[in-house]
């Protein structure tokens, strides 16, 4: 090989590395971003608890009061109110459903971005570290069996396009997914299956009320629903 020819070899492959390593950074650049629509909640605020009690106290009254049986009707959360329960409520339930140590460590908080179509779910890391906020996005879908499915799944670190492996390593952190609700949620994040518990809420005077249909507008969830005879 000429010295002219190894001069142009040399400046190519010190090209193509400069690109990679540009590539490489930008990447990291990309998924230590705290994306624009995750807005810190203060879990501590008397008003967001306020909200989030208030979500609770709402829903109760839609599902408890009388209705036509079989006749469909509606309910509408909006993002905010969503957030406030996710923030202040969340925890307390995922332990209350499946025991102490159910919440993964990795998890300080979760937040919803509600958009025409899809709802996005982002989890932050611990406080103090830069980069850990992962997000999936989805279309929440119920089938015949009132069972909720997670459609059209997209999964970001940071701002950065990620596979499904990595945003469920930066929620479980060390601990791994191999038991729990933290397998099956693995499931459900791939595609493969629906969540296992039908969305159906017994009520105490012997109704039930089941999900028909979930719809996402921007900045609200439309829940249609049906009140039945218990069976």
């Amino acid at each position: 090989m000429s010295r002219a020819s190894h001069r142009r070899l040399t400046w190519a492959l010190l090209i193509v590395a400069g690109l990679v390593t540009v590539l490489i950074g930008a990447g990291w650049f990309l998924s230590v971003q705290k994306p624009a629509w995750v807005v810190e909640l203060d879990a501590k605020s008397p008003a967001l608890q306020r909200l989030a009690a208030d979500v609770e106290n709402g829903l109760t009254t839609l599902m408890t009061e009388p209705r036509v049986l079989e006749k469909p009707w509606s309910m509408v959360l909006r993002q905010d109110a969503a957030g406030a329960w996710l923030a202040c409520r969340l925890r307390a339930w995922v332990e209350h459903q499946f025991g102490d140590g159910a919440w993964p460590g990795a998890v300080r908080s979760v937040q919803c971005t509600i958009e025409s179509g899809t709802v996005s779910l982002s989890f932050l890391g611990p406080k103090g570290e830069r980069g850990r906020v992962s997000s999936v996005t989805f279309t929440p879908t119920v089938d015949a069996e009132g069972r909720l499915w997670l459609k059209g799944l997209g999964f970001r670190a940071g701002l950065l396009p990620v596979p499904r492996s990595t945003v469920i390593s930066a929620m479980t952190g060390a601990g791994g997914a191999d038991d729990g609700p933290m397998k099956e949620l693995m499931s459900v994040l791939a595609g493969e299956n629906a969540w296992s518990k039908p969305m159906v809420v017994n009520l105490a005077d012997g109704r039930r009320v089941r999900v028909l249909s979930l719809t996402c507008e921007e900045g609200l969830l439309i829940v249609r629903c049906v009140t039945e005879r218990a069976r």
